[in-house]
């Protein structure tokens, strides 16, 4: 809560609005389904459509470069492995070829058991985060390390399976930008162990991938889907369960920390039914609206105003599908600000995945488009079977792509990549510290002209606050840091109303 009030009270100061810098990825490129691709022009929408090597009931993930260029990207599972009782995912080249050693990625059939991130301050190499979703057999969250500068840039897996955390976890994993512009958060919730609230936290950086402490915040939940969305700004997040559980909460990109949980909707497993069923979440751009499917006999697509006391109690019907029967919709907000939906055909008898190679229909040939999401109501142009796919059909799954546009958040406590040490020293701050860097200790030296008391705190790269106390006017202090960690911190000056940022460097 600290830290929320300190990035609040440092916009009002600064006078800004969040700035987030431009993304070196994007999400231009989407390849899902059983062979569909699509590319994206963020001012018109969909421009292209491509044959891809993706034949996926769920579970798949894309990049591109800044311009739209695809660079690879992966699905699971891979059809003839899965059909053998191997549940597992291939990693494809931008050509459409598996990537050298790409093969028998470790999943488990479900539905966001990927995602792609770059590796920060290793040019060229990304990380691929899979997990065997809710699996007793092949449990836990995994990541490959792709390099892209190996065979002449189509690439290869250099690492693969490497076991991050051997746990049953929910369908439904999130990546999110750090603050700093450079890093990667992974939130996922645990499974298999009773109704919990457990948030399981990793953190990418330049060292590696670290398993944070979890944080036990939310409603508490049963089954194997737990799936989150997050807005374009990356401070709020909903989450939706499909034991009849909506949960929206503050997200903070420097700490990782969730906080002021709010209750959407919180039913109990014996109440249970079609309206209740929820399946996937996606957001308005501008955080307003959020779009909500459900999956049974008959499925809903609800819009919920998250300025409404009660968003699910006043939520508007967008759409009902009662065939086919257990139509859940996964929803996706586009580059374009769109919010698409897909849904697979089910005829009700045979088990649908793969689908036989003549069965084309007006339901699995289709996504279906959500064209003004922050339109209230029905004012939202939403549009069943909006969108053609030629040549390709659709299962329930759109990619698991994080956000690569949030970018750096300017002027928040954790932007320090790109600001140079002697700022520390600019002649406005009426404080100073050296040496810097420093290692065993540091002095703090306020300006003589400074009659008044403040309070000073210290936070590390990631947000976590390291110190606190308060100081008598212009007297200098020596602080021991023996025992803190190399890196970088930053010191927040509170001197009555007024906040002063400065960076130290511990080595």
């Amino acid at each position: 809560m600290r830290i929320i009030k300190l990035l609040f009270f440092s916009i009002v100061l600064l006078l800004f609005t969040p700035v987030f810098s431009s993304a070196q990825y994007t999400n231009l490129n989407w390849a899902f389904g059983d062979s569909c691709g699509m590319r994206f022009n963020p001012a018109t929408g969909v421009d292209s459509f491509y044959t891809t090597s993706v034949k996926s009931r769920g579970t798949c993930a894309t990049i591109s470069d800044s311009v739209g260029n695809l660079l690879f990207y992966a699905a699971s599972p891979n059809v003839a492995l899965w059909q053998s009782g191997f549940p597992m995912g291939t990693v494809f080249n931008r050509n459409h070829v598996k990537m050298q050693n790409g093969d028998s990625i470790l999943t488990s059939l479900w539905y966001k058991e990927m995602t792609i991130v770059p590796y920060p301050n290793h040019p060229n190499q990304y990380i691929l985060f899979t997990a065997g979703e809710t699996s007793s057999t092949n449990p836990g969250l995994r990541y490959c390390i792709i390099d892209l500068n190996q065979n002449g840039g189509l690439g290869k897996v250099i690492q693969k399976n490497n076991m991050i955390d051997p746990v049953q976890i929910n369908d439904g994993f999130i990546a999110i930008q750090h603050g700093n512009g450079r890093d990667w958060w992974l939130l996922y919730r645990t499974w298999g162990v009773g109704a919990n609230n457990e948030v399981k936290k990793i953190l990418l950086t330049p060292n590696g991938i670290t398993l944070l402490p979890s944080q036990f915040i939310g409603s508490l939940s049963y089954p194997g889907i737990y799936r989150y969305s997050i807005n374009i700004t990356g401070d709020k997040l909903i989450g939706v369960c499909q034991s009849g559980q909506i949960d929206q909460f503050d997200f903070d990109r420097c700490s990782g920390l969730l906080s002021n949980f709010r209750s959407i909707a919180d039913f109990p497993l014996s109440t249970l039914n079609s309206t209740r069923y929820f399946w996937d979440v996606e957001f308005s751009s501008s955080g307003r609206y959020i779009y909500v499917s459900t999956n049974d006999v008959i499925s809903y697509l609800y819009q919920m105003d998250l300025n409404n006391v009660n968003p699910f109690q006043n939520r508007i019907i967008i759409d009902t599908i009662q065939s086919p029967n257990y139509s859940a919709s996964a929803l996706r907000r586009g580059p374009d600000g769109k919010i698409y939906r897909a849904y697979s055909w089910y005829d009700g008898i045979n088990y649908n995945f793969p689908y036989p190679d003549t069965t084309f229909n007006i339901y699995n040939t289709h996504l279906h488009v959500i064209n003004d999401p922050d339109s209230f109501g029905l004012a939202c142009n939403y549009q069943r079977y909006g969108l053609n796919l030629p040549n390709c059909r659709n299962y329930l799954g759109l990619p698991n792509n994080p956000d690569y546009s949030l970018g750096k958040w300017i002027g928040s406590i954790c932007d320090t990549l790109t600001v140079g040490l002697n700022e520390n020293n600019d002649d406005n701050t009426p404080f100073k510290i050296y040496s810097n860097p420093f290692n065993s200790n540091v002095t703090i030296e306020p300006s003589k002209f400074l009659h008044q008391d403040y309070t000073l705190q210290i936070f590390n790269l990631n947000g976590k606050l390291v110190f606190e106390s308060s100081y008598n006017n212009n007297i200098s202090q020596n602080l021991q840091t023996t025992n803190w960690l190399t890196g970088v911190y930053i010191f927040v000056f509170n001197v009555n109303e007024k906040r002063f940022y400065l960076k130290g460097v511990k080595m």
